[in-house]
């Protein structure tokens, strides 16, 4: 079997199908050569399941979700970059409409074009913040314990100090 065999449209049509990460090709919108909001061309099964939204094929972005492009501005700002031939991008988004956390690597495919591949990465977010939490109250806990250690030193020092002025041996030896 050859290459062009394997890598047909099918196997394109089943990988686009199955995969498990959100996928969608839109055009970008421009007014004045700014852009002002994109269309979503197509998308798979996983965009839907990933991100709550049903029917998006034809529909602007601003329509789908509306006041996330002042929620989040730099979303047109990097998409249009990629879609007027800009390098290839990725970032972290959170997205107030379905509560959750995007990881997105965006290309351009065309002029006015560009494809989004996605993943929804809301519970390693949560992870990182708990631990990021615990890593704080870890260190809180360690200043008051060095804290305690260092009055502890003083302490005995005083108690030392006493105990020579009273002509006693030191209690405490370090």
């Amino acid at each position: 079997m050859s290459e062009t065999d394997v890598f047909g449209e099918d196997f394109y049509r089943e990988l686009f199908q199955t995969m498990l990460e959100g996928f969608a090709f839109c055009q970008m919108i421009y007014q004045d050569d700014q852009p002002i909001d994109f269309v979503y061309l197509r998308v798979n099964p996983a965009f839907e399941r990933l991100t709550g939204l049903k029917n998006v094929a034809g529909r602007k972005f601003s329509e789908i979700l509306p006041g996330v492009k002042e929620s989040n501005p730099e979303l047109l700002k990097i998409y249009s970059q990629v879609a007027l031939g800009g390098p290839p991008a990725r970032f972290e988004s959170f997205s107030e409409s379905f509560g959750g956390w995007l990881s997105v690597v965006t290309y351009g495919h065309g002029r006015g074009y560009f494809v989004a591949v996605f993943e929804n990465i809301t519970e390693r977010k949560k992870a990182e913040e708990m631990l990021n939490e615990r890593l704080k109250e870890i260190e809180g806990f360690n200043r008051a314990a060095v804290g305690r250690e260092i009055k502890m030193m003083a302490l005995e020092e005083e108690i030392n100090g006493l105990l020579k002025e009273l002509g006693r041996p030191p209690k405490y030896s370090r």
